[in-house]
């Protein structure tokens, strides 16, 4: 679509345009629609909600007495991915697998527009069009997945 659109009038920012606008409108539609499914949220909120009902200020959730501090937050987020990537082998072994199979999914990004443009001569729309064999291609594998 973006190799229509840059060459249409509209020019190459109204690729940027329209995926902001989509994302704009599926994240406000995702915030309104999609219910908070957080265990911790959802009793914080509860707890919230009965302390105003019932004006007894003592009523709280574990997740209100939780300090959070920069060390744990780093512990948790930063050090450990890197640690579960040590310990655990299968986890080692299906990022690497993952690793290679996004690479080469770059890699098709990268040759596809060289093979069909630049070789064969066709212009950005129609040489985008070979793109739509990966998308099939993805679509088939998530349904055999699930």
């Amino acid at each position: 679509m973006g190799g229509f659109i840059t060459q249409s009038y509209l020019g190459w920012r109204w690729t940027a345009y329209i995926t902001l606008i989509m994302a704009a409108f599926f994240g406000t539609v995702g915030f309104l629609v999609v219910p908070e499914s957080s265990h911790p949220k959802i009793l914080q909120s509860r707890a919230q909600k009965i302390r105003f009902e019932t004006k007894n200020w003592a009523i709280h959730s574990q997740r209100d007495t939780i300090n959070v501090e920069l060390s744990s937050l780093i512990n948790t987020y930063l050090f450990r991915p890197f640690i579960m990537l040590i310990q655990e082998p299968i986890l080692l072994l299906i990022t690497i697998y993952m690793a290679l199979i996004y690479g080469i999914l770059y890699l098709f990004f990268e040759a596809y527009p060289i093979s069909f443009q630049e070789e064969r001569g066709w212009n950005m729309g129609v040489g985008a069009l070979p793109f739509i064999g990966i998308l099939i291609g993805v679509v088939i594998g998530c349904l055999t997945i699930t």
